[in-house]
């Protein structure tokens, strides 16, 4: 019987990491950006920044799409939210779009449409 319990606790922590606060060692986030007519959009910078509880926003590593609108970057997730920042000035116009990001996902895709900002 102890057995038992014991297997089904190990099943429950391996498979809930959300529920004991135990946060991956790195998150990784990646995807395509593109355009509204779905066209790559290259040159793109993607920041991951974090909000302090003190409402301080501070970056933590970025990068910048690839010719085909591709890009990837890793962090280190701690206590504080994340937010993933995509922004561009093209041809005249500003591109921007933000999201927020699943510390707890260790490997995360998030496509975006960057749309022109008025």
């Amino acid at each position: 019987m102890l057995m038992l319990l014991v297997v089904a606790g190990m099943v429950s922590f391996t498979s809930s990491r959300k529920v004991f606060n135990i946060l991956p060692e790195t998150v990784t986030v990646g995807g395509q950006v593109t355009d509204e007519n779905g066209q790559p959009f290259e040159g793109v910078g993607v920041s991951v920044s974090k909000s302090t509880f003190m409402s301080l926003i501070i970056p933590v590593t970025g990068t910048k799409t690839d010719e085909n609108g591709f890009y990837q970057v890793e962090f280190e997730p701690d206590d504080e939210t994340f937010t993933m920042r995509y922004e561009i000035d093209k041809d005249g116009h500003h591109y921007q779009a933000h999201y927020g990001v699943d510390k707890w996902k260790a490997v995360q895709e998030h496509d975006v449409v960057l749309k022109k900002t008025e």
